[in-house]
């Protein structure tokens, strides 16, 4: 149920909209992320909408209402850190969630992901999902889905603490969209804190299902970007991002996996076949 007092609030859950072109199959997307918040989340929460299209959505304000959340549209099409910004800024609860529109959770994914950050010195929780990215967040692909920490996370379904929030602060709006959840990581490292990977079965991720259509993020430029503002991870020909650093890479044995890979033929089946092998049993190392 959703929860308007400030003192019950445990959970204050995030959704990033950018829809400019009215794609009707965006915003079917994202009823059915609001509608399984609604039916697999057992901890009290508000539920805010944070529309960055550039204008509001009539059918979006409408389902609002009817459904007890709170809509936030932008006046002008905002970057996907922007959006998420403003939908951060304005949380109450004990623990904020930032949630990807085209996610799908089931039962028991808040219990499971907030536990830790109560329990330990752990700052940020992620699940696995159906599809990332970070293939080693994959559960089907790694070859178990153990609790670890992982070298790098993804921006899909993050819980971190209001405290960790106030420490870390906002996402870097200079950036369109790609290397975010990089940053945001190697922020609260720099801190002393850390992420934690949680198997919280079968979270479903469309993978890409409302970028396909609609999205205002371009790697290359914020490949630049990051790396002006990390220098230190730029790798030995100055044009990529060193995945090997100790700050990207925690643990020794991947680093030294890691840079086996790198100097090695990246056409060879060898070097094809490690790095799949490292990235299936990433977790046990």
């Amino acid at each position: 149920m959703s929860i308007t007092k400030q003192a019950d609030v445990e959970l204050s859950i995030v959704i990033n909209y950018f829809n400019p072109k009215s794609d009707p199959h965006i915003l079917a997307v994202t009823k059915l992320c609001i509608e399984a918040v609604y039916k697999y989340t057992s901890m009290s929460f508000e539920l805010l909408l944070s529309d960055g299209s550039g204008f509001p959505s009539g059918e979006l304000e409408k389902y609002a209402r009817e459904r007890g959340l709170r809509y936030m549209p932008s006046d002008v099409p905002e970057k996907y850190a922007s959006s998420f910004n403003r939908g951060l800024k304005a949380c109450r609860g004990e623990f904020s969630v930032i949630l990807a529109n085209d996610i799908f959770l089931n039962e028991g994914w808040d219990q499971a992901l907030t536990k830790p950050l109560r329990d330990t010195n752990i700052w940020m929780t992620v699940p696995y999902l159906s599809f990332s990215d970070f293939s080693p967040q994959v559960r089907s692909f790694t070859l178990a889905a153990r609790n670890y920490k992982p070298r790098l996370i993804t921006f899909n379904v993050n819980v971190l603490p209001r405290r960790v929030y106030e420490v870390i602060g906002i996402m870097d709006e200079n950036l369109s969209g790609c290397f975010n959840d990089i940053d945001y990581l190697i922020r609260i490292r720099k801190n002393g804190g850390e992420a934690l990977m949680i198997d919280c079965g079968n979270v479903t991720h469309l993978g890409k299902s409302t970028l396909s259509t609609s999205t205002m993020a371009s790697y290359e430029k914020d490949k630049r970007l990051f790396l002006e503002k990390y220098p230190e991870l730029k790798n030995t020909e100055g044009n990529d991002v060193n995945y090997a650093s100790e700050i990207l890479c925690p643990s020794k044995i991947s680093r030294f996996i890691l840079n086996i890979i790198l100097h090695s033929s990246s056409k060879s089946f060898a070097s094809k076949a490690l790095s799949s092998l490292h990235k299936r049993i990433e977790c046990f190392i």
